[in-house]
């Protein structure tokens, strides 16, 4: 049998009592308390795992919106046909440039970024 202290009195009290002796504060408020705080607990832990996860994910600059769409580009025709005219053979490479790089477009707002 554990014992207690009355919130009201003070008054040492049995865990398992259902109010106080010396001032009748009833004690089954108080287990009820005892459960609640620990709900706001593992709330409170699961708010914290929640807002690191929010903000370690990809953000657009200007909206702050998580709905990003990423698009990587490719080999440029009219880029390849523009260097084949002006620079010959060796032009064909102009078609490749920037063809890895991954350009990301904020579905919400638009705007559209380099990764």
């Amino acid at each position: 049998m554990a014992l207690m202290k009355c919130p009201e009195c003070g008054n040492k009290i049995s865990d398992k009592a259902e109010f106080c002796i010396q001032c009748g504060c009833p004690i089954s408020s108080i287990s009820e308390l005892k459960v609640q705080h620990e709900q706001l607990k593992v709330q409170g832990k699961i708010l914290k795992q929640q807002k690191k996860e929010f903000n370690s994910m990809a953000k657009c600059p200007r909206c702050g919106s998580t709905s990003l769409s990423g698009n990587k580009k490719g080999f440029g025709l009219m880029k390849g046909a523009i260097g084949v005219t002006f620079a010959g053979p060796v032009g064909i490479l102009a078609a490749g440039i920037g063809k890895n790089k991954v350009k990301v477009t904020c579905i919400k707002c638009g705007k559209q970024f380099k990764a």
